[in-house]
């Protein structure tokens, strides 16, 4: 059962991750499921490690030997026991040493599987900081060319303001709209899909019209072909021109 609720968790965080958009806030979750990821793994592991030292009565178990059940609370038995299991993850030490060979055993087995998830889970943060990095060393090296444009060409300060305002609402904001017609990937759906897609954006917005509405109510094939073919996706930012004398 818990397995399976641990299944429902990962599959929950990969839904959380379709709507999650800035890249930054991407990562940072990538890095938090991947924490969560190990923690549980932990918790399994220091059951089973318990589970297996409680088996054994005598000073032939580390449950025993250690005295970790003397006067204790089930809290220190579970942190002891989840102490254990960081270490074996980690390149960290503690006092606690398997007692038997069953204990030994699953120890080396504990540190084969962990070799395996820690080294993974290391590469996975780096990938992770090294994409947000790239970003942002990608967004300050245009800064440094416009800045550089600027300079040469003795732009105006007044026009250099505005270029750089619009700029920065429009490309270099975390909260910049995304279009359809950017996203390569889509270009690659079946019609039937691109159409549905097209629907589900634009008539809402175009609904609001009362002859669109009245459109939409009599003829809704025309209105799938008016979003899918009629309609294009602009963004302006602030004090931006939408029309331009003489261009319409």
């Amino acid at each position: 059962m818990r397995l399976v609720r641990t299944g429902k968790f990962s599959s929950l965080m990969s839904s959380i991750f379709v709507w999650v958009t800035e890249e930054k806030l991407r990562s940072a979750c990538n890095i938090l499921f991947l924490l969560v990821f190990i923690a549980i793994i932990n918790h399994y592991v220091s059951c089973g490690w318990y589970l297996l030292g409680s088996q054994v009565s005598g000073d032939h178990s580390w449950v025993d030997f250690f005295e970790v059940d003397v006067n204790r609370t089930l809290f220190y038995t579970y942190t002891t026991s989840l102490h254990w299991s960081l270490t074996q993850f980690t390149p960290a030490s503690m006092e606690i040493t398997p007692r038997s060979g069953a204990e030994r055993v699953y120890a080396v087995c504990t540190l084969l599987f962990a070799m395996v998830v820690f080294s993974s889970f290391v590469s996975s943060i780096t990938s992770s900081m090294t994409q947000i990095r790239q970003h942002q060393s990608e967004m300050e090296q245009s800064q440094r060319e416009l800045r550089s444009f600027f300079s040469h060409k003795k732009v105006s300060v007044e026009l250099c303001q505005r270029i750089w305002m619009h700029l920065r609402q429009s490309q270099w904001s975390s909260r910049k709209t995304m279009h359809e017609n950017q996203l390569k990937i889509l270009a690659r759906l079946p019609d039937s899909l691109k159409s549905k897609l097209r629907d589900e954006l634009f008539s809402p917005i175009l609904t609001k019209a009362p002859v669109i509405q009245w459109i939409s109510n009599g003829n809704v094939h025309g209105m799938s072909a008016l979003c899918s073919q009629a309609v294009t996706e602009v963004t302006v930012v602030s004090k931006e021109e939408l029309f331009v004398a003489g261009m319409v």
